[in-house]
């Protein structure tokens, strides 16, 4: 490995999106989200980083499940599991989850776990 690189890794939410309505599929809205997401990924990364620098052979994944409400605000979100098991690393990727604004679902709230995958480089 090579000394100061990090590396995220987006991964495909594997789990379902419940949604009030079902005016268009799952996987399009997942979609979405992911879109999203990836081009909010650089206050994620930096939760990484700042781990990283405390413990230098960190590496591991994140699940975080979150509400999205009518809006496109994130109303809730949890760490529904972690291999990362860095408590300040997950505060932070929470705290940032709770700065993007997704898309409002058609109908109400939306709700999906998104793992996030870190890992040196």
């Amino acid at each position: 490995m090579r000394k100061g690189l990090f590396g995220l890794l987006l991964l495909f939410p594997h789990t379902a999106l419940a949604t009030d309505h079902e005016s268009f599929p799952a996987s399009f809205l997942v979609q979405k989200a992911t879109t999203i997401i990836k081009s909010e990924i650089f206050p994620l990364q930096s939760c990484y980083q700042k781990a990283l620098a405390q413990v230098p052979d960190l590496q591991g994944t994140v699940q975080i499940q979150s509400s999205v409400g009518s809006g496109g605000s994130v109303l809730g979100a949890r760490v529904q599991s972690s291999s990362l098991k860095n408590a300040t690393a997950e505060r932070c990727i929470l705290r940032n989850i709770y700065g993007i604004r997704f898309d409002s679902p058609a109908g109400g709230t939306a709700i999906f776990t998104y793992p996030f995958s870190f890992t040196r480089l």
